[in-house]
């Protein structure tokens, strides 16, 4: 099953005080992925605390879950993947960055690194948002 279009969600960094008190994912950011293939929606989303994969084929569904991201995501990227697999496992030591990138055949080691290696290789921001910062 080959993945038509992925979507980015990258959540933004945290300040000492928001990763001390466990608010948010992490200093570095968090990203996730969620597309098509083969009319099956999945939502992948490798945390800290054991990885998130969701498979439906129900549309209302991924639409819901969509609208969701757009409005936690700092940034969202699409992206059509142009070849997959990078031909080693995805393991527990791979960080979220290195996992999402592995879906299509990217190799990056941060949030910001893979999002500067999707632009590169034609990804389109489609949403930008900047939630509010919590005290």
């Amino acid at each position: 099953m080959t993945p038509q279009i992925i979507w980015f969600g990258f959540h933004r960094r945290a300040t000492l005080r928001e990763a001390w008190k466990a608010r948010e994912w992490s200093m570095f950011g968090h990203v996730e992925a969620w597309g098509e293939a083969e009319g099956v929606f999945f939502h992948f989303d490798p945390r800290a605390v054991g990885t998130i994969l969701s498979l439906t084929t129900d549309a209302d569904a991924f639409d819901e879950m969509f609208a969701r991201r757009i409005a936690t995501c700092a940034t969202i990227l699409r992206y059509r993947p142009v070849a997959a697999g990078i031909g080693i496992p995805i393991h527990p030591t791979m960080n979220c960055a290195a996992q999402c990138g592995h879906l299509v055949g990217l190799r990056a080691y941060s949030p910001r690194g893979l999002q500067r290696i999707l632009m590169a290789n034609g990804a389109v921001e489609i949403a930008r948002n900047d939630p509010e910062r919590r005290s």
